[in-house]
Order: structure tokens, then sequence, then C-alpha cells
């Protein structure tokens, strides 16, 4: 047989591998969505306790806000066994950024969490730059066992100290006194929910529907909600988290980070049901929890 007639040969055998590998990518890929995006989205349920000390709630969201389904975990921290988680940043100073990203799904996995959410923003945040391992640092202030990633002035934070009373402050940008009381923290982009009261003034009435993703406080009950929203405007989101009894809450990252993913060991909810984003996760916050005998 001829040379060229190897080549020939050759060329088609990889280029039939190559078509063989694509088909193959898009099965997978087909298969994937299906899994984490139609058969494990939530179904509607209200209040149902599904940890100690944790409940869930899944509506449908008001027409006239949005569309879609919004996710609501109310969680009791001072419930024995319930244990607030945040993602780790690196410090400053291993000259690393604060985080790297990681599929949603893994890191609940990775961290053994009962329920887990996307916390602050990260930079580079563009949709095109997120892809899994890539480097990227919190925009918002963070804290983590009392270290602190960094002063961004747009931040209103919200923390915990470490006897778990819940603390914020109203005024941008963070002060390193507050910051010093805080075991655990995160900036938020406003308060847009103050005194269980809406704040029109924070909100941004032009806003598009979109993926959005909400944390809210009770500081005197000791109860947390962690709330995403398939599309909805920003008056949706405020009245749907206020409407829920929050006290005080503000907006996290949005868009395609919103996500929120029930873990293992739920009582009468599949394992890694949730509302996902298309982005991999930066910063993340959660719950680790007791299940119900």
């Amino acid at each position: 047989m001829s040379r060229r007639r190897w080549r020939r040969r050759g060329r088609r055998r990889i280029r039939n591998v190559l078509i063989s590998l694509v088909l193959l990518g898009v099965v997978a890929g087909a298969v994937l969505y299906i899994v984490f995006y139609i058969l494990l989205r939530p179904k509607e349920m209200w209040r149902k306790q599904i940890f100690e000390g944790v409940y869930l709630s899944t509506l449908n969201i008001p027409e006239q806000f949005g569309e879609g389904k919004a996710m609501i975990a109310e969680i009791h921290w001072d419930v024995p066994g319930v244990e607030l988680f945040f993602r780790p940043f690196y410090p400053r100073a291993t000259m690393r950024k604060h985080f790297t990203l990681l599929p949603a799904d893994y890191l609940v996995w990775r961290h053994d969490l009962s329920i887990m959410m996307n916390s602050a923003r990260y930079v580079p945040g563009e949709w095109y730059k997120s892809i899994p391992f890539r480097q990227v640092d919190a925009l918002e202030t963070l804290v983590w066992d009392g270290n602190v990633s960094h002063i961004h002035n747009h931040s209103y934070m919200f923390g915990w100290d470490a006897n778990e009373n819940f603390l914020y402050d109203r005024q941008k940008p963070p002060k390193k006194e507050f910051l010093k009381q805080l075991k655990w923290g995160i900036g938020v982009q406003s308060i847009s929910v103050m005194e269980g009261e809406l704040r029109l003034e924070a909100m941004n009435h032009s806003a598009d529907l979109d993926a959005r993703t909400f944390l809210g406080v009770d500081p005197i009950k000791k109860i947390m909600w962690l709330i995403v929203y398939d599309k909805i405007d920003d008056l949706g989101m405020n009245t749907i988290a206020r409407d829920a009894g929050i006290f005080v809450g503000g907006k996290l990252d949005s868009n395609d980070a919103a996500t929120m993913i029930i873990g293992s060991g739920a009582n009468g909810v599949t394992p890694y049901t949730g509302i996902r984003g298309r982005r991999p996760l930066g910063g993340v916050m959660g719950v680790k929890a007791n299940p119900i005998d």
C-alpha cells in the first residue's frame, strides 16, 4: 500500500475519533443538563423541615415580579447541630487570589454541606472568563475566622461574632473597628430590607428580570434566610424576602452565579436538588445540620 494511502487512512481515523469525541461530549452535556436542570429542579413546598433547625420553602414567583421558582431556606443557627459555613479564602499574604472557581455540586460534596448558596461577587466576573480552576478575587469584603480579605469601599457588612451573635453595619466602607468584632463576615451590595421594611431607595427599579441571590437575618430570633430566585425583579426579590420574616437583608452575587443546592440527608428532598447558575463558584456559604430522626 502506498504511503499516500496510509496517510489518507490515518487522517480518516483521526477525523472519526474527533467526531466520536465531540458526539460523546454533546451526549454527556445533554445528560448533565437533564439531570441538574430538569430532574433535580425543586418541587413546590411550604416550610418543610428538612434538617434539624432548617426549613425549606419552594414557591412559584408571582407573575407581577417575574417567573420560575424561589427557594427559601430558613435556618435557625442556635439549634444544636446547626453549623454556619463560609468557604475559606486565601489571604493576601499567600500572594494568591482569594478563590479557585469550582463546580457548585463539587463544593457541596467536598464540604459535606446540608445547604449551600453562592455568596459574594468575584472578579473577573464575566461569564466567558468564569471557567473551572481559574483564580479570582472576591469583590465584596469577607471575614473568615477573624481574617479580613480586603476592604471594598462599597460593601455593607453582615457578620457573626465568636458567640454567633449577628452584627451588621449600615455604613460603607467597612470600618476596621467593626470588622475586628467579626469571626465570619460577608459584604452585601445594599441593605434593601431594614427592620422588616422595604428600602425602596436601595433598589434598582429599572433592572431587568434576572436570577438573584438574597441573604436575610433576624438577629433576635437567630434565624438566617438564604434565598435564590429563578428570574425576578428587585422589588419582587425584596418583597418575598420581607414577607418571609426577614429583619435585615441584602443582595449577593446574582445572574449566572445564583445557586442553591440541598445536600444529602434532607428529609423528603432528593440529594442535590436545587436552582443552579451556569458558572462555577468562588465564595459560597451555607450550613451543616443534623438529619431528622
